[in-house]
């Protein structure tokens, strides 16, 4: 049974660099390697998102290979269909996806559905905002509840741009005020 650590070990006193500060260094080891298969096992169990760097790494390299998680994080069988396994090579590319940084993938863009709802949730401000001004004009309809349902949904009122003044005139009403724009 090979094992490999992750990291440095650390002094008494000082945190290691594992991957999170005052983590263990992550130990892989090689639990079982017959020619077609490798089961690799980690301690202290892989997160969410070392799982997935894995999987994108072995992807990239080699993407005729079959792997599966087992044990929630504690391991991963490897395979391959005909060719034999080299447990090194497959020992590094697993080291080197846990070692470096995280990656930042691009947000896909949204489906037909979020867009309908998006479209949904801009109608749905307009007319609470418009039963709302309603409500202060007509007596019998309140306008509260409305505003209330349309901030609930998203709705902010929209920022002043960076350059204007704070003096509660408009662009008309600063240019009359001062002549010497004229």
């Amino acid at each position: 049974m090979t094992s490999i650590a992750l990291g440095s070990v650390a002094k008494p006193g000082t945190h290691a660099q594992g991957d999170r500060i005052g983590s263990s260094p992550r130990q892989i080891r090689i639990c079982h390697h017959l020619p077609h298969r490798l089961r690799l096992g980690f301690q202290p169990p892989l997160d969410v998102e070392g799982r997935l760097q894995i999987h994108a790494a072995l992807e990239q390299r080699w993407p005729s290979l079959a792997w599966r998680d087992i044990n929630k994080g504690q391991g991963i069988v490897i395979r391959s269909g005909g060719d034999q396994l080299c447990a090194n090579q497959l020992l590094e590319t697993v080291q080197a996806a846990l070692t470096q940084p995280r990656v930042h993938r691009v947000a896909p863009p949204p489906s037909r559905w979020h867009q309908a709802q998006d479209q949904l949730r801009q109608g749905s401000i307009k007319l609470f905002l418009g039963l709302a001004v309603a409500g202060w004009v007509l007596p019998v309809l309140p306008g509260t509840p409305f505003f209330l349902v349309a901030w609930w949904l998203g709705w902010r009122p929209p920022s002043k741009p960076p350059g204007s003044e704070a003096t509660g005139l408009g662009p008309l009403e600063q240019e009359l005020k001062n002549p010497a724009t004229r």
